[in-house]
């Protein structure tokens, strides 16, 4: 008979070796307040990690690749993601939606485009954030929103599906946003004094 399976165990044993993720991965990974035994983790170059992907097959290496490709919304959301936090959100909040917000871009922007996701499909939000209003969420602040840290898996042109480090799948599916504004105009630093 097998023997139940022990995360503190998993944790412990896997800590100790370096793990193939990209450094803009890693670094979300690490601001998302893990437990200090995924925090130690060392990182391996983006690099690496290409190559490992090239040997895994054409899917995986389109992931990872080094291309970069231009993106309508790149002139407004990679300034703003690395702008100051504004005085109305935790810093580690910021950073959470900016580190999310560029991951998905990256990630899956390109075929977002393709499927017929628009911005606010994408990177909508509540105009006042500090007053969650969730049907007003895109696609990123929906994730960022969550208690259990998601990835997107999956993007077809009605959903996005989201999983967590169990493998239990969630759905985001699109719907009209009228009142979304973007990321970046709601967490825009506010003008004057």
């Amino acid at each position: 008979m097998a023997s139940a399976f022990d995360p503190s165990a998993f944790i412990a044993a896997e800590a100790s070796r370096p793990v193939a993720i990209g450094s803009d991965d890693f670094s979300m990974l690490r601001a998302a307040s893990k437990p200090a035994e995924i925090r130690a983790i060392p990182a391996v170059p983006c690099k690496t990690v290409a190559k490992v992907a090239t040997v895994a097959g054409p899917s995986a290496e389109n992931e990872l690749s080094d291309a970069v490709v231009k993106l309508p919304w790149d002139g407004y959301l990679l300034p703003w993601s690395g702008s100051p936090c504004p005085s109305f959100i935790r810093p580690e909040i910021f950073d959470e939606i900016t580190n999310e917000a560029v991951a998905v871009s990256r990630r899956w922007g390109a075929q977002a485009i393709e499927a017929g996701w628009s911005t606010i499909d994408l990177f909508g939000c509540w105009r006042h954030p500090q007053y969650r209003r969730v049907d007003c969420n895109g696609l990123v602040a929906s994730i960022v929103g969550l208690l259990t840290p998601v990835r997107v898996t999956a993007l077809s042109p009605t959903r996005a599906d989201l999983t967590d480090h169990l493998g239990n799948v969630m759905r985001f599916y699109r719907r009209p946003m009228p009142f979304a504004v973007h990321l970046w105009e709601a967490y825009a630093m506010p003008a004057g004094p």
